[in-house]
């Protein structure tokens, strides 16, 4: 672009995120070279969305941003919604608590003797992993009750496809 712009002086360029990035990462060049640098300006993006795709996000109190964090975490984060508790911040929770306690008793074992207290490591690890398939089954459990919030998101399956394919090609 710089021999481009040193031949045919572009005043703007009009361009997607990637070729903005490209041109943040050689803007150095244009100063070293002594090329003026066009000014760079973002393409538009639309969103289309089909009408009962639009009435779900609606229903279901889905912000837009929120359809591009990928189906699962679009998923879990409308579930947590229509319950009375955060799944997986109350997990976090936990799984912190849980190692702030074995970390206090490995700290108080370490008197009685260390060989037993280098073990606690080891039952952290089985612990949090324990805590993390409970975490699973339970995700799992929230699935089955809300079977047709599930099957209304289902239909955005088509935006990820979409937008996975776009970003591919």
């Amino acid at each position: 672009p710089i021999c481009q712009d040193y031949l045919l002086p572009t005043g703007m360029y009009i361009a997607g995120p990637s070729e903005i990035s490209y041109f943040a990462q050689v803007s150095p060049l244009y100063g070293f070279f002594r090329v003026p640098m066009p000014c760079i300006y973002p393409r538009a993006s639309v969103t289309l969305m089909e009408k009962n795709l639009s009435a779900t996000v609606l229903k279901l109190n889905i912000q837009l941003p929120e359809i591009f964090l990928g189906e699962d975490i679009l998923l879990q984060k409308t579930l947590n919604r229509t319950q009375s508790f955060d799944v997986d911040a109350r997990f976090a929770e936990s799984q912190a608590e849980l190692e702030k306690i074995i970390d206090s008793l490995q700290q108080q074992i370490l008197e009685i003797d260390k060989t037993i207290a280098d073990a606690a490591d080891r039952y952290k690890v089985k612990i949090v992993s324990s805590l993390a398939e409970y975490k699973t089954k339970v995700m799992e459990a929230q699935k089955r009750k809300n079977e047709t919030t599930v099957r209304q998101l289902q239909g955005f399956s088509v935006i990820f496809t979409l937008q996975i394919s776009m970003v591919t090609s």
